[in-house]
């Protein structure tokens, strides 16, 4: 098969994992087999541990590791393995030797940030912020390096550190979107009722939804319009807001860009993330400034380090 034939099937198997079409990614997967079986071997394991399925992703990583035992994806698919199986010694461990290497970009980012998770998990703070700031660093796409440095001002909070130390590690989050054009909000204009939109991937079971629900909910019609923004999905909960707020949708399959038009397209006045620097995608989204003023609390309570928020929620002692 030719290079540009094969780029089209690889295009192909992923555009299948992005749409969750396991049946059609498995198709592909049998195709490119042919071709390149140590891939075909990866991609399958990949996809069985996506799963949760321990015991097909290593029957398919013992033949990626017969074709290929070196290669630093083989290890990291069998650290992820390990990890599965709750065994993160293990699979630091079998990290370790790896991230002394050169590794390609893809799989740096990848090694790394999986080091990260298992030290958090230990309880090792010190070793996940080094691991997850290699992680940052070595990711090419903003989206990856956001969410690796999410991860480092997220467990920086288990470690001494002084308040100005603190600041300007969340800052040096904020720089990452330097680049980023902000939405222009010389033209808005609010309306009768005051437009609040609350961003949240915890529109579900959890306890976030706890503390927010009566903020979605519990507002005066006669002055407020809520407008509830979801990146989960979706469950009985999340049924429940969707049926009592006055607009809801659901981004979670929107880029950032992208779910910060369609709230920008709403004329939000005033946009509440109930997520900060947790598990979420959220403030990449608030750094396109989707609403003219725009506020972060509930799910982390420090600073963002975006520019473009312009509150945190807070009590007097942390505040203090």
């Amino acid at each position: 098969m030719k290079r540009d034939a094969l780029e089209v099937l690889r295009a192909r198997i992923f555009a299948a994992l992005a749409h969750g079409d396991e049946a059609q990614a498995q198709n592909g997967i049998a195709e490119l087999q042919a071709y390149e079986p140590a891939e075909a071997a990866g991609l399958r394991t990949a996809l069985h541990i996506e799963a949760g399925r321990a015991d097909e992703a290593f029957a398919a990583w013992q033949q990626r590791a017969a074709l290929a035992p070196d290669d630093p994806y083989t290890i990291f698919l069998r650290a992820r393995i390990h990890v599965m199986e709750n065994e993160r010694i293990c699979a630091l461990a079998l990290l370790a030797p790896l991230l002394q290497q050169r590794l390609p970009a893809a799989v740096a980012e990848k090694a790394y940030n999986l080091a990260g998770q298992c030290a958090r998990f230990l309880g090792r703070a010190a070793e996940a912020v080094h691991y997850y700031a290699q992680a940052r660093d070595a990711a090419e796409e903003l989206s990856l390096r956001a969410l690796n440095a999410s991860n480092v001002l997220f467990n920086r909070h288990y470690l001494p550190a002084s308040l100005a130390e603190d600041r300007r590690a969340a800052e040096e989050y904020g720089s990452l979107f330097a680049a980023i054009q902000a939405l222009d909000h010389r033209a808005h204009r609010r309306g009768q009722r005051l437009r609040i939109g609350y961003l949240s991937p915890d529109v579900r079971e959890h306890v976030v939804l706890s503390f927010s629900h009566a903020l979605m909910t519990a507002l005066d019609p006669a002055c407020f319009e809520v407008f509830v923004y979801a990146m989960n999905r979706a469950d009985s909960f999340t049924e429940k807001v969707r049926n009592t707020v006055d607009v809801f949708r659901n981004l979670s399959q929107l880029s950032a860009e992208e779910a910060a038009r369609s709230i920008y397209r709403d004329g939000i006045d005033i946009l509440v993330d109930l997520a900060g620097h947790t598990a979420g995608r959220t403030l990449p989204i608030l750094a396109y400034r989707p609403a003219p003023v725009q506020i972060s609390g509930i799910g982390y309570f420090a600073s963002t380090g975006l520019p473009t928020v312009d509150y945190f929620l807070s009590d007097t002692t942390l505040a203090a």
